[in-house]
């Protein structure tokens, strides 16, 4: 692969990269190696992100991949010829189905005490739920996926509320008015309580939005999903809890 333009680089490769002082073969292929070279770690490390993107638990340090990335794009910026396949290489790692597993429901662990102030300035708690079924979901009206789940977990609700189901809404950290304002404007009707601060977030474990937790009748969290739960999804958990003996 011949790279157009790469013979005026090879000063600047010489700047950027010591060791090409030392090397013997100075010419168009050399300087296109390096290219190349540097392009397989931006895909490299665009892959990562994708991976991140589609999944619901993300762990790898996705800022400091864009920030390698970016370096790497610095020696390369006196061309615009990467920029089309940049966008190419963002496109094919970032876009891609991804189906969030069933989770296991096999937790032991009785859920936390949580008793929060709803919009209107009232506490609601989780002990006013006894024997019910409960989804504790994290969200906020700053992230799109929580925003995209709620009329699905909304649908849900509003099929299963008479069999001992119920969905709390857990708002993180926005104020009253606003959150009310979002619940209106979109219809949702099961209950919201906000957290004004993050202490709610160590006893949840929460490290991403929106969060899911499944509690059973007897208390018990059995699972939790990271990540945009779809309605086929939260309606299978659901009835699963439901279906067990009281």
């Amino acid at each position: 692969l011949r790279i157009p333009g790469s013979a005026s680089r090879a000063s600047l490769a010489a700047r950027r990269f010591p060791w090409y002082q030392r090397t013997a073969v100075r010419d168009d292929c050399f300087v296109n190696r390096v290219i190349s070279d540097q392009l397989s770690v931006i895909s490299g490390n665009l892959r990562r992100i994708g991976a991140n993107l589609r999944s619901p638990t993300c762990h790898l340090p996705l800022a400091h991949l864009l920030t390698r990335s970016l370096g790497v794009l610095r020696v390369m910026r006196s061309s615009l010829l990467f920029l089309p396949l940049l966008l190419f290489l963002i496109l094919v790692s970032a876009c891609g189905a991804y189906t969030t597993p069933m989770p296991a429901l096999d937790g032991t662990e009785p859920v936390p005490p949580l008793s929060l102030p709803t919009p209107d300035g009232d506490f609601l708690s989780l002990a006013g739920f006894p024997g019910q079924v409960v989804f504790i979901n994290f969200w906020g009206t700053y992230c799109p996926p929580c925003v995209k789940e709620l009329p699905e977990l909304q649908a849900v609700y509003d099929e299963l509320k008479d069999q001992g189901f119920v969905i709390i809404g857990l708002n993180a950290e926005e104020k009253p008015e606003k959150v009310k304002a979002f619940i209106q404007e979109h219809g949702i009707t099961f209950p919201v309580v906000i957290s004004d601060d993050a202490t709610i977030n160590p006893l949840f474990q929460l490290r991403h939005m929106p969060t899911t937790w499944f509690v059973d009748r007897q208390g018990i969290v059995r699972g939790k999903i990271e990540g945009e739960m779809s309605r086929a999804m939260a309606l299978k958990i659901a009835r699963k809890l439901l279906q067990e003996s009281h």
